[in-house]
């Protein structure tokens, strides 16, 4: 999934864990960790993905693709 450039200068500031991967295997959990790292107030998956759809709908993003993402 394609990326703007402000979350990739975000995620290459994070250790990389073992295996190459920027998260935990512990499911939901490592959400919250990574949110308090970044300093971000407490969301939850839909409410990122809501706010990512929101996002693009302003920037006039055809519905299908939006939905697709």
């Amino acid at each position: 999934m394609p990326i703007n450039k402000e979350v990739y200068q975000v995620l290459k500031k994070l250790p990389i864990k073992a295996g190459g991967f920027y998260f935990d295997s512990d499911g939901f959990h490592q959400s919250a960790k990574l949110l308090k790292k970044l300093d971000i107030l407490k969301t939850t998956f839909h409410g990122l993905r809501d706010t990512h759809a929101s996002f693009l709908f302003s920037q006039d993003s055809d519905i299908a693709y939006v939905s697709k993402r």
